[in-house]
């Protein structure tokens, strides 16, 4: 008794077996029945969502022309991408760490400041305990 192939079934004839003309022409209807007809490829071609799992042309035409990161925001808000909107600008929250970015409101109050005066320094060491408004150079660098 023959193998038979996992995908059509169709009959693989064991080593010690004769394969007479009707175990062929068997094994042809078995593939002619189970191949797409021309008539099914024209009709999936022409259907109007051939593949709905899939994107469409336009939404593939759509998503080319965006001009940002998925998900990406100019405005403040946490666990996003920052992008900058049309101006070149991106908004951040306050800061409340010495690592955070510093918003230009917080340092125009700096800088309204005047009892901070701006210091300008060459040195050839950081200095130990720096204020706002002191600027330096290293010059050993």
């Amino acid at each position: 008794m023959p193998d038979t192939t996992p995908n059509l079934g169709l009959k693989k004839p064991l080593g010690n077996e004769n394969v007479s003309r009707a175990a062929y022409n068997e094994n042809l209807d078995i593939i002619d029945a189970s191949a797409a007809r021309k008539t099914d490829l024209i009709a999936h071609q022409n259907a109007a969502d051939p593949h709905p799992q899939y994107a469409t042309d336009t939404d593939l035409a759509a998503h080319a022309t965006e001009n940002n990161v998925h998900g990406a925001t100019s405005s403040s808000a946490a666990g996003m991408i920052v992008a900058r909107d049309s101006f070149g600008r991106a908004q951040v929250s306050a800061p409340s760490a010495a690592a955070d970015i510093a918003r230009k409101v917080d340092v125009d109050v700096i800088r309204a400041d005047a009892t901070k005066v701006s210091v300008m320094e060459v040195r050839t060491s950081d200095p130990v305990s720096p204020v706002v408004g002191q600027h330096w150079f290293r010059s050993d660098l």
